[in-house]
């Protein structure tokens, strides 16, 4: 059966493929019309990220297209790195992304089919690919199932606050569009300043609400003369066994009740943790 040729009336994006006049059958895959666009977003909010999108292409004259893109891109912090690509009409047959230069749960990219936008603004598409890419994991059109970003295993990373001035508590605060699932919080007070409990670490958000308090006595966990330090395991507080769910701008905070001691000086805070992108 010759495949019917429409009017502008049912193809509103331009004329459907006629090459079925030079032989060749229309393939299963995604038609792109004249005014479509394929638009990758790229989410790397705390490392620069080297990416290559992949494509393949069905012409109009039946001839098949690969072509290869490269794109780099620093931390986004809290915004995405966008790349519009306009094909011209023709037909998708397949598109990947990899070979990203990052840890699994650090760079989350998204391939959009945006329908008759000619110049970026908004415009109906629909998700091609959804994934974290990394040296090892593809992700692909056809054949890859588009993913949640906070689902899955993350980056396994430790992260290191700032030495607080003296007497003021030690603080650490998640990046933009990240989401940290926390194991393990260190903890130090010099042993110079005056040894007061109870201590507190906290996690609260940016806003102040609280989502977490835990009180303990340090003076249990002497390890040495010049310092006075404890590594806590918060897996059963704020997120259940599988950790302490912290999102982005959320703050530890390590401290004494009632303020810190004139004199005391904390060391910095750090934690480690399971690290997604948080969109």
């Amino acid at each position: 059966m010759p495949y019917p040729l429409r009017d502008s009336y049912y193809s509103p994006y331009g004329p459907v493929a006629t090459f079925l006049v030079e032989g060749v059958q229309p393939p299963a895959a995604q038609y792109i019309g004249p005014s479509d666009q394929l638009q990758l977003t790229l989410m790397a909010p705390n490392v620069g990220a080297t990416v290559v999108l992949g494509l393949r292409l069905l012409s109009l004259k039946g001839e098949v297209q690969p072509l290869q893109y490269q794109f780099t891109t620093p931390a986004t912090a809290g915004g995405s790195f966008v790349e519009v690509i306009t094909p011209g009409e023709c037909f998708l047959l397949s598109a990947t992304i990899g070979q990203a230069n990052v840890r699994r749960g650090q760079c989350w990219a998204r391939l959009d089919l945006q329908r008759g936008n000619p110049t970026g603004g908004a415009a109906v598409g629909m998700v091609l690919i959804a994934g974290y890419a990394t040296a090892t994991d593809t992700i692909g059109y056809p054949g890859t199932p588009s993913t949640d970003s906070v689902g899955g295993n993350g980056a396994s990373l430790v992260y290191v606050g700032p030495v607080p001035p003296v007497s003021s508590p030690a603080t650490l605060t998640v990046p933009p569009a990240t989401r940290w699932r926390v194991s393990v919080v260190n903890a130090s007070q010099n042993a110079g300043g005056v040894l007061h409990s109870p201590y507190i670490l906290s996690l609260t958000t940016a806003a102040g609400k609280v989502k977490f308090v835990d009180t303990f006595n340090l003076n249990a966990y002497d390890d040495a003369a010049a310092n006075h330090h404890i590594a806590w395991g918060i897996g059963s507080v704020g997120g259940g066994a599988g950790g302490a769910i912290a999102n982005a701008a959320d703050v530890f905070s390590f401290g004494q009740a009632g303020g810190v001691d004139p004199g005391n000086q904390f060391g910095a805070l750090s934690a480690m943790v399971e690290e997604f992108v948080e969109i």
